[in-house]
């Protein structure tokens, strides 16, 4: 069985602004890499080899993804690897320290209610010290959550993903905030969910029934679609259940996010002419994707 090692570390003061590296390293036992396969690691829509896509899904824009951002905050990304041995990732970026960690904290008033594990770390949100309580408390990510947790329950969210790590992240986070979430790694298992749903006009359901059988349904009230993905994509997803709505199959309007990489602007109005109700460019945080599922699930006229 293989191991997976991540390890983080700072180095010493580079200058009198207290600026200083963060590094983080991820080191596993793996099958490893040869040279030709980490030259493509970093390119847009390129993966180590044919087999990845098939085996652990997405598209290629992660790590180049993570280069763009660590980049921007004065890092950078290295690899080291070899075939058979393992691999190590590396990321590093730029920050500084502070005289102590009441310094760090004096603009906040709150507290965390429970001990938080390190394992728990990684689905919680940073934002940079420096905002007051006042600040913090009109941010329109955590404004959106307030919203979403005042509904009984939450909102019902289908998340259309194939890629498992964002699936767990968008899951935890989505969860966090209250939101109960259905995966499908498809557009064709989405479509599947959907005829199981508690909008779709394919199911009898038969007038007060109080069987095991009605709370069998799923719920479902927004669906946050990634475009690109195998066996069925976004497009044609969205496009089937814009026909099942017009076809009567579907009770109502179910909006539907579009989350993509692709930043281009011709796939923003592929997008919207095949039905989406809107696009998020990805990277996003959930406060973006929380914004966006408030727009349409609280301020619609529609659904209020």
């Amino acid at each position: 069985m293989g191991t997976i090692a991540a390890r983080l570390s700072l180095d010493d003061l580079i200058d009198r602004e207290k600026k200083l590296h963060l590094y983080f390293c991820v080191h596993d036992t793996g099958p490893g890499l040869t040279t030709e396969q980490i030259g493509r690691l970093f390119h847009r829509y390129s993966q180590a080899t044919p087999k990845t896509h098939v085996t652990y899904g997405g598209s290629g824009l992660g790590l180049y993804i993570c280069r763009e951002l660590a980049e921007k905050q004065g890092g950078g990304v290295g690899v080291a690897s070899h075939p058979d041995k393992g691999s190590a990732f590396a990321f590093w970026i730029e920050t500084r320290a502070v005289a102590t960690p009441e310094e760090a904290a004096a603009g906040l008033s709150g507290r965390l209610s429970k001990p938080l594990s390190i394992s728990r770390a990684g689905s919680l949100e940073f934002s940079t010290t420096s905002h007051s309580s006042q600040d913090l408390s009109h941010r329109p990510g955590l404004e959106s959550k307030r919203t979403i947790n005042r509904h009984q329950g939450g909102f019902h969210i289908l998340l259309v993903e194939d890629n498992l790590v964002n699936q767990r992240i968008l899951t935890k986070q989505l969860e966090t905030a209250q939101c109960t979430v259905t995966v499908a790694n498809n557009g064709e298992e989405a479509l599947s969910i959907l005829e199981k749903s508690n909008i779709s006009q394919n199911i009898e359901q038969p007038p007060h029934s109080t069987s095991d059988k009605d709370a069998d349904l799923i719920s479902t009230d927004l669906i946050l679609m990634d475009i690109e993905m195998p066996v069925m994509d976004g497009l044609q997803c969205t496009r089937r259940t814009r026909e099942f709505e017009l076809a009567g199959q579907i009770s109502r309007h179910l909006p539907i996010i579009a989350v993509t990489a692709n930043v281009r602007q011709e796939l923003k109005d592929a997008a919207l002419a095949a039905g989406v109700d809107s696009v998020l460019s990805k990277p996003c945080t959930v406060s973006d994707v929380l914004v966006r599922v408030e727009e349409h699930l609280v301020e619609s006229p529609r659904l209020r």
